[in-house]
């Protein structure tokens, strides 16, 4: 569940289910991409390419979801450049870095 709160009064401003629960998800990084919010998660159930984990963008203020990024291999730690630019990822499989440029991307 992805809760957008307000930080003076702590009230739940929206809410958004990340998983259901036959997915079994799993959350690995999250970090603030200009008015998004990427999280890397994926699914412990179903196929190998349901299980491969991906970089969820959602609007930081609604909650709402954007777009998903997809890598060559399960996504797991993030990271951002400090002009916001560019989104990092490592990948578990291969031991990799993917790096995406967010201009264009929802709130980039």
């Amino acid at each position: 569940m992805l809760a957008v709160l307000d930080a003076r009064t702590g009230d739940e401003l929206s809410r958004t289910p990340l998983f259901t629960w036959a997915d079994r998800g799993h959350i690995d990084d999250v970090v603030l991409v200009g008015s998004s919010i990427a999280i890397s998660m994926g699914q412990n159930a179903g196929s190998a390419a349901a299980r491969k984990a991906r970089v969820h963008l959602f609007d930081r203020a609604t909650g709402a979801r954007g777009e998903i990024l997809e890598a060559t291999e399960q996504t797991g730690r993030l990271a951002v450049s400090p002009d916001g630019r560019l989104l990092a990822a490592t990948m578990q499989g291969d031991l990799g870095i993917a790096v995406f440029d967010m201009r264009g991307v929802l709130g980039a």
